[in-house]
């Protein structure tokens, strides 16, 4: 997975299919979840799909979060937006929901609890070795939270997130996830 960091414009998605899901990863360096944090990656979004559009364009706040109002070129922009670390990452795609997760690798006291209420349902495919508990936990619950994030549900405690592709990204000490259908 390639991503880009602001001010450095990502790429427009290509046509996503069954033989190839296209997306694009944008990091936002310095923004946290705060109202001030929040409203500059608005405001860098409506700048980036306008450029992308060719036409200023506009973001309208639901229960899900923001969503573009317009089509891009006659398609439909879905995006995703998660904080942590200190900056936001955006996920974008034309044409099919997108969910986007990103955790810092961490350990914390209540660890094994989290891991026991809510990612015990959730299947984990084994790829990282189990001594490093803290990076599996960063990505099995990054890859939780973008698979219920692209189906629009809420996390729930002994829920299975909906099925997805998901692609990963290690960035430092950030683990970030991304699901597409």
């Amino acid at each position: 997975m390639q991503w880009t960091a602001w001010p450095e414009r990502p790429e427009r998605p290509l046509q996503h299919s069954r033989n190839s899901q296209k997306f694009s990863v944008l990091r936002i360096p310095q923004v946290t979840r705060s109202p001030a944090g929040r409203s500059a990656v608005r405001e860098i979004l409506t700048t980036l799909f306008s450029e992308w559009a060719d036409t200023p364009v506009s973001l309208k706040e639901t229960d899900r979060g923001p969503v573009l109002l317009q089509k891009i070129n006659g398609r439909r922009c879905f995006f995703s937006i998660s904080y942590s670390g200190g900056s936001a990452w955006v996920a974008a795609a034309f044409d099919t929901e997108i969910g986007i997760d990103a955790v810092e690798i961490e350990a914390f006291e209540q660890l094994t609890d989290v891991e026991r209420l809510y990612l015990a349902p959730c299947t984990d495919d084994g790829s990282f070795a189990p001594a490093d508990k803290c990076l599996q936990f960063a990505r099995r619950w990054s890859a939780m939270e973008a698979r219920f994030k692209r189906a629009g549900l809420p996390l729930k405690e002994g829920t299975v997130p909906p099925a997805a592709d998901v692609r990963y990204l290690l960035q430092g000490r950030t683990v970030v996830a991304v699901a597409l259908h």
